[in-house]
This record gives C-alpha cells, sequence and structure tokens, in this order.
C-alpha cells in the first residue's frame, strides 16, 4: 500500500515539474520579445538624414568624425544604446573594431558630393547596440 502513495507522490511532483517548465519557457519567450527595439530602423534614419544634410556629408568625405559624433549625440537617447561607426572606402569592409556582447544593429550608405564637385564616394556605416 505504501508503493501506491509514493508512486502519487512521484507522479504529481513530475507533473509540477512539467507545468513550471513550460511557464517557465512561455514567460522568457514573451520576455525577450519585448525588450528588442528597433535600432536598425533609428540607423536607417539617422544615415538617411546624414545623407541629406550638404555639412554632414561633407564631413563624412573629408573624415571629420567630431562633426558625426556630435550629431549622433543630439540624436540618440543618453544612457541608453552605445554606437560607433566607421568611414571607408566603397570598396572595403567597414567592420567594427571592437568585440561588442549582444545584438549589434549595423546599417551602412555610400556618402557623395555634389556632382559639381570632386567625386570621391565614401561608406560610412553605423553600429548600435544596447548597453
Amino acid at each position: 500500500m505504501n508503493k501506491k502513495g509514493f508512486m502519487k507522490i512521484v507522479e504529481a511532483s513530475i507533473s509540477i515539474l512539467i507545468i513550471a517548465g513550460m511557464l517557465f519557457f512561455i514567460l522568457a519567450k514573451t520576455k525577450a520579445g519585448a525588450i528588442s527595439p528597433d535600432y536598425d530602423e533609428s540607423a536607417r534614419d539617422f544615415l538617411e538624414e546624414i545623407s541629406k544634410n550638404a555639412s554632414l556629408r561633407q564631413a563624412v568625405l573629408e573624415g571629420n568624425i567630431e562633426d558625426i559624433e556630435e550629431f549622433m549625440d543630439r540624436r540618440l537617447p543618453l544612457g541608453s544604446v552605445n554606437y560607433d561607426f566607421t568611414i571607408c572606402d566603397i570598396n572595403a569592409v567597414c567592420g567594427l573594431d571592437k568585440y561588442v556582447e549582444g545584438e549589434v544593429f549595423a546599417q551602412e550608405r555610400v556618402i557623395s558630393a555634389d556632382i559639381r564637385n570632386d567625386f570621391s564616394p565614401k561608406k560610412l556605416r553605423i553600429f548600435i547596440w544596447q548597453k
């Protein structure tokens, strides 16, 4: 008779573990999807604005990173994300100089001067990640 009582306790414990595991799996999946904002869209918007602004375009072509950093600092929320960018030739591979843990959102755009000026386009790539 003791075996039946022991088996019921084991069955109940296993069913509780299965239910708890399912709840943990569902809650973890829901939470992970809610945290990820769309920095990819933001990076695209920043590049669009830089490409339309003549002074920022010129800063990219001259390699003046201070002007681009100032623009990015004004546009990004303080303390919530990190960013970096690279300016390179069109045929070069623009990568991030350091390793970053987690998701990194990257977008690139080819920036060129007006047709009247010397044509030497550059590639601007922006990387955004959460702190």
